[in-house]
Order: structure tokens, then sequence, then C-alpha cells
């Protein structure tokens, strides 16, 4: 295991990172200023079947807390039995959250980056989706309008009929999350960039003026928060979210860090 408790500070402390194929790089760098966020990697050392993390969760058990390693404190819980995702490792030995599409979901908690102009978030994942008139919600933020709830939602629909998903915000990013892959939206200076890094594609959304600042109020992983209720099935093995933009180095970096860790091929 490799243990990362070093490279963080806080209430993380006795939560080392659960597994890593290796990487040299520390995704803690990412928080080294005190940015506001959450870093979520899902694993034995990470997960509690019940919502107050006092009970270890192991391979097949349900997920109620999943400890943020941020040193933000923004832990991951779900109060109600059958919402709660299924801790799992797939044959590489890499952790993951398995949501069921049906009511599963985790409320983050990350609500300090309302104002933020900029901002960041990154999944690694692999997704379904069984919505062809709503969409299924990966990550989603709360707001007052909608524009600016855009600004940060990461959600698939299935948009033509044929089994062809797609990463979406407010638009059709055109890009296929069939396969497992580390997903980011770059908010900076009002333009989204939506990329996939196991096919190396980037693509750009302008917002319109002052769509993105302020507005976010609360996180939630694999659900949508308004009405109607939605459920996002798939596969979690990470998940970043950032009160700034990233730059390339770092993009990358972390790019590298979740493949490794999800077992995706760059």
């Amino acid at each position: 295991m490799h243990d990362l408790i070093s490279a963080f500070s806080g209430p993380i402390s006795g939560f080392p990172v659960p597994f890593c194929r290796r990487s040299s790089w520390s995704s803690a760098s990412l928080f080294a200023s005190g940015e506001q966020g959450a870093l979520y990697l899902p694993g034995p050392t990470t997960c509690f079947q019940d919502a107050a993390g006092t009970t270890p969760a192991g391979d097949g058990d349900p997920v109620g807390y999943l400890a943020d390693l941020s040193g933000n404190g923004n832990h991951a819980t779900q109060s109600t039995s059958a919402a709660r995702p299924t801790l799992a490792q797939d044959a590489g030995g890499g952790w993951y959250l398995d949501f069921d599409g049906v009511d599963d979901w985790l409320d983050t908690g990350v609500s300090a980056i309302a104002g933020r102009a900029d901002r960041f978030a990154c999944v690694a994942g692999e997704f379904t989706t069984h919505a062809t008139t709503w969409y299924d919600h990966v990550l989603h933020s709360g707001s007052s309008s909608s524009l600016k709830a855009w600004g940060m939602v990461i959600r698939v629909q299935e948009v033509d009929g044929l089994g062809n998903h797609y990463w979406m915000d407010n638009f059709n990013s055109g890009l296929s999350v069939a396969s497992r892959d580390v997903f980011s939206i770059n908010l900076a200076s009002e333009v989204e960039t939506y990329r996939s890094a196991r096919t190396d594609t980037s693509v750009d959304h302008a917002l319109p003026a002052g769509a993105s600042t302020g507005g976010v109020t609360d996180f939630r992983l694999m659900s949508r928060i308004s009405a109607p209720a939605e459920f996002a099935q798939g596969d979690v093995f990470g998940v970043v979210i950032l009160d700034r933009a990233v730059t390339v180095t770092e993009r990358t970096r972390l790019e590298t860090y979740l493949a490794n860790l999800s077992g995706v091929t760059l």
C-alpha cells in the first residue's frame, strides 16, 4: 500500500491512500495552499459501512462514509442504508464504488467553493446510462441559477438511443464514456474544458458572461440534487473537486495518477 499520510494534514490523519499501482506524484499537492474541495479514493482504509464512519467496509460491503483525503473534512456520506453504493475491487487490485443507478448516491458536503469563478472537477470511472430524456448525473452541484449549477455538473446521456453514452454538461461535449476513463471539467475565465484522458481529447465550451460565478451550494456524487430524482450507474475509482482551475501540468499528473489507480491505459 502506498501511504501518503505524511503528505496530508488535519482530519485525514490515519487514512492512507487505499491503493496505487505506483505513482510518484501526490494528489495532495492540489490542496497544498489550503484550497477548498475534496479528494475521494475508495478503499478499505477510507470507506465505512455506516454514515458515522465507525464500521470499516471491505469488498462487497455497502458504503455510508467515504473519507475526504484533501484535509478539508468534506467526507461523503449516505444515511439511508438502501441508498449506499458497494465497495468492490477489480481484477487488477483497484478499489472502486459500485453505484446501482437506482437509488445509490453520496452527499459530498462540499459547499465552500461558492463564489469561485474558476473551479475543477475530475472523476475516474466507467458509466452506463438509462436516461434518454433526462441525464444521469455523475457529479451535480446545486444553484439558484441553472447556468451557475451547470458550471460544475458532470453528467452522461444516451443521446442517440443506440447505447452511445456521452460526457455532458449543459451541452453535448461529444466525449464518449463507454469505456473506463479519467474525465474532467476545468472552468477558467468563463470557459469549460471537458477532457477524456484515455483518448487525449479536450473540448472547450464558453459560458455566458457571469454564469460561472457564485451559486454552487453542494455536490452530490451519482445523483441529481433537484427534482426529478436521477441516479447514475457505474463504477467510481476516484474524485477530485477543487475551488480553482488547474494547470496543464497539474492536470496531466492527476490524470496519470488516477489512471494508475483505476487501471486506465493512457
